[in-house]
C-alpha cells in the first residue's frame, strides 16, 4: 500500500509541477487497483486566453464629466510571443470578441432609459472602436 501512494504520489507531484500550458488537462488512468496513472494532455479546443490594457481618459466640461476608454492594440495577446500561432490566433479570437462586445454593449445602450444608458456608452464605444480598427 506504501509503494503504491508513493508512486502515485511521484506521478501527481509530476502532474501538477509539470509545464502549465493554457491547454493542459491533468488525466488520471487507473491501472490496478488503488493504483492510478496521471498525466498531462494538450485539450485541442482549449482556446488562448484573450488579454488587453485600456487607457482610460476622464475630461471635464463644466458639470459635465466625460469618460474616454481606448483598447491599446499593441497590447491585445500580450501574454504571447509575437508571431506564434497561438499569438495569432488569440487576435483573431479578440477580433471576434470585441465585434461581440461591441453588439452587447450597443443593445445595453439603445435598451436602457436616459440618462442611466450613459452608463454604458464608453465601454460601447470601445469596443465598437475595436472592432472596426483592429486587425490581427
Amino acid at each position: 500500500m506504501r509503494k503504491t501512494f508513493f508512486i502515485f504520489a511521484i506521478f501527481l507531484s509530476f502532474a501538477v509541477s509539470g509545464s502549465s500550458s493554457f491547454a493542459d488537462q491533468n488525466v488520471r488512468v487507473p491501472i490496478g487497483p488503488n493504483t492510478y496513472k496521471s498525466y498531462r494532455i494538450k485539450d485541442p479546443e482549449a482556446k488562448p486566453r484573450i488579454n488587453w490594457r485600456v487607457e482610460t481618459t476622464t475630461t471635464t466640461k463644466g458639470s459635465e464629466v466625460r469618460v474616454r476608454k481606448e483598447i491599446l492594440h499593441e497590447t491585445v495577446c500580450f501574454d504571447y510571443e509575437p508571431g506564434s500561432i497561438i499569438y495569432r490566433h488569440c487576435r483573431e479570437d479578440a477580433k471576434e470578441l470585441f465585434r461581440q462586445r461591441c453588439e452587447e454593449f450597443d443593445k445595453k445602450y439603445r435598451e436602457t432609459k436616459r440618462p442611466y444608458n450613459k452608463e454604458y456608452q464608453p465601454d460601447r464605444d470601445m469596443y465598437c472602436r475595436s472592432a472596426s480598427g483592429f486587425s490581427p
